[in-house]
């Protein structure tokens, strides 16, 4: 399997260069689509409640703490993307 990602850009050119009128534009969509829901959970992400875990006594912030809700969340944008997690 070919390990090598492809941002979208790339992908779009190749489809206006091989695939047939009638797929292209759907492809193209979903490609774009992808982009702006990857974009938005990233916004969600980096303001989720798990990444402001509190201060302690001194007044220093706590970081990041696990979340069930972002965690899935930042894996899906990392594998999109190409990159590891987060």
């Amino acid at each position: 399997m070919n390990k090598k990602r492809f941002s979208t850009d790339d992908l779009i050119e190749q489809i206006d260069a091989y695939v047939d009128v009638d797929y292209r534009d759907a492809i193209i969509a979903r490609l774009q689509a992808a982009d702006r829901l990857c974009e938005a959970a990233r916004k969600s992400v980096d303001n989720c409640p798990c990444n402001f875990g509190g201060l302690d006594e001194e007044g220093r912030p706590f970081g990041k703490q696990p979340c069930d809700e972002c965690d899935p969340l930042r894996k899906a944008i990392a594998d999109y993307e190409g990159k590891e997690k987060r």
